[in-house]
């Protein structure tokens, strides 16, 4: 037997071990330690979908495809997190993907879990988040080797036609301070100079 064929048995094992229950759940590719997390009413069936979409080059989310079709088989693992009620699903995806970092170093591409009708922030949540974010880069700031593992991630990525059409038609009319401008305009040159350095 083939070592790929080999690896594909071990994934479809794994999807099978899974119980048909609800809850969260992870692909994990072991070389970067990215998680991918999702929820699901049933986790066995979600998985399936998404071990099938991939291997046929069809999955919706391009970073997660694009990695899968760069990588081996034997560098993925398929995790079941935690089991849940389906009602508080998001809830716990949301845990998991802060806890992982998987909308940061992975490969979600929202840091928010569900869709945008079902996990609203409030202004409470988003003052507070904000604050969190800017404590946790001011007391522990990122070495120049984690800084460097992040771009080394993050390189190469980039938004589909569809979703940069979403963007600019929900930023049209909105006006930005000098400040705020200036800013986005050094990240995106910095952006710029390591993508072309």
């Amino acid at each position: 037997m083939s070592e790929e064929l080999q690896q594909r048995q071990r994934l479809n094992q794994q999807v099978s071990s899974i119980p048909a229950v609800a809850g969260v759940y992870g692909l994990l590719y072991i070389p970067h330690d990215a998680y991918y997390i999702g929820s699901s009413k049933n986790i066995r069936i979600r998985l399936k979908e998404h071990l099938s979409e991939l291997r046929r080059d069809r999955h919706s989310n391009f970073l997660l495809q694009r990695r899968w079709n760069a990588s081996n088989e034997r560098d993925w693992v398929f995790l079941l997190l935690e089991i849940c009620e389906p009602e508080i699903r998001f809830a716990k995806e949301q845990h998991f993907i802060d806890q992982c970092l998987s909308h940061f170093e992975g490969y979600n591409r929202s840091p928010r879990a569900g869709t945008s009708k079902t996990y609203e922030w409030t202004p409470e949540q988003r003052a507070r988040h904000s604050e969190i974010q800017l404590r946790r880069y001011q007391l522990n700031p990122l070495s120049e080797s984690e800084k460097q593992r992040l771009r080394d991630l993050n390189a190469g990525r980039y938004r589909p036609q569809e979703e940069r059409d979403r963007i600019r038609k929900k930023l049209e009319g909105r006006v930005f301070s000098t400040a705020t401008l200036q800013r986005m305009s050094e990240g995106q040159r910095r952006r710029y100079a390591r993508t072309r350095g």
